[in-house]
């Protein structure tokens, strides 16, 4: 019986296949200098067959690696947020963090969230803050900051939002703390952290805003149905 994973890095989209070793290799000199145990999830949609044939034969060698088909987005290959909620709800470890094949939030961004929870044993989700990294914000190009910025302009007059950034790709989690909002959680399209944020505070769970360095975002980029997404939350899940 394998030991219990502190760490589980769930990979939510692997349609790049170009860069799949780029990140098996990144995330192998990343654990070599720390001593975690760790599993990588990676979430596979219908129609992307070469990269499940790439993740199978790292697997081979690569215990520590496990793949989850999404087999109910046959129409969907934008499937972000579901399947983070689907390899969240497989996943073995202490620790749930969400994280791209692109590395646009880098590895050593992981460090700062495992620090939060190291020193707050009751500290539940961590969430990240672009706007307070102290490197300039690179991020997306000017379509996808009017959409971040159109929406969270609607988030702050709708609501009394105790967060500052609603849309940071990047967010960790105890596993328990996903159980207790798992059964409520209503994932769609590509972003997460907004409906994570809505249920911990509906029900009051500690959680932490942390700066988070964000880079240029590379080939993932948000298709433009996401607006669609973000308008049903603003409508009938707010």
């Amino acid at each position: 019986m394998p030991p219990q994973p502190q760490l589980s890095l769930c990979v939510p989209l692997c349609s790049e296949k170009e860069l799949i070793q780029e990140f098996h290799e990144n995330l192998s000199h990343f654990f070599q200098r720390i001593p975690l145990v760790y599993e990588v999830l990676f979430a596979v949609n219908p129609g992307q067959s070469e990269s499940l044939f790439l993740l199978q034969k790292l697997i081979e060698k690569n215990p520590q690696y496990r793949i989850l088909e999404n087999k109910k987005n046959f129409k969907n290959k934008f499937s972000r947020a579901q399947n983070i909620q689907m390899l969240c709800a497989n996943a073995r470890g202490s620790i749930l963090i969400p994280i791209d094949l692109d590395l646009v939030v880098p590895l050593s961004e992981i460090f700062k969230i495992l620090e939060a929870f190291f020193s707050d044993t009751e500290l539940e989700v961590v969430f990240g803050n672009r706007f307070k990294a102290k490197k300039n914000i690179e991020n997306q190009n000017l379509e996808q900051d009017r959409l971040e910025k159109f929406f969270m302009e609607i988030l702050k007059e709708k609501t009394p939002w105790k967060f500052a950034d609603p849309f940071c790709p990047m967010l960790g989690l105890r596993r328990t703390s996903f159980e207790k909002i798992e059964k409520e959680l209503k994932s769609s399209g590509w972003h997460w952290n907004h409906e994570v944020q809505r249920l911990v505070q509906s029900k009051g769970l500690k959680s932490q805003e942390i700066p988070l360095y964000v880079g240029v975002r590379g080939r993932l980029k948000i298709p433009k149905s996401e607006i669609f997404h973000l308008l049903n939350f603003v409508l009938f899940r707010i």
